[in-house]
């Protein structure tokens, strides 16, 4: 994960919301050790459902295709704050590197990030969700 990214993570988790991180298969120890390494404690942390950690081609791909009409409804369950605990806020990291190797239609992904975008906007406005979703999406 670049630096921004985590320090996205880091102002999220510090301020008690929840943090879903999408990062690169075998990179999942390194950044949890990281966090520990800032003083989170990050068992309990994905005991309460304030620390998500998911390989992110486990979360983008669908046998081994990026479908976005899929990754839509995945983004709402990430952030949909139904965790316990009831965040208010969720910020989804995502890696994006998978992206290079399977090699979706960059119309695809353009796609995705606006209709991401527009739930944004709708969810914001009428509760829909119990959390807000703000993804940080890194290319």
């Amino acid at each position: 994960m670049i630096a921004d990214d985590f320090a996205c993570a880091h102002r999220s988790f510090r301020r008690g919301h929840k943090v879903v991180l999408l990062v690169n298969p075998g990179d999942e120890d390194a950044h949890l050790s990281r966090l520990r390494c800032e003083g989170f404690d990050t068992e309990s942390a994905q005991v309460s459902g304030q620390l998500e950690l998911r390989r992110n081609i486990d979360a983008y791909l669908r046998e081994r295709r990026f479908d976005q009409n899929w990754m839509v409804t995945e983004f709402e369950g990430l952030a949909g704050g139904n965790a316990p605990g009831g965040f208010l806020f969720s910020r989804i990291v995502c890696q994006m590197d998978w992206a290079g190797d399977v090699r979706p239609k960059v119309t695809d992904l353009i796609a995705f990030d606006a209709r991401i975008i527009d739930r944004l906007d709708q969810y914001d406005h009428t509760g829909l969700l119990n959390a807000r979703i703000e993804p940080e999406v890194r290319r």
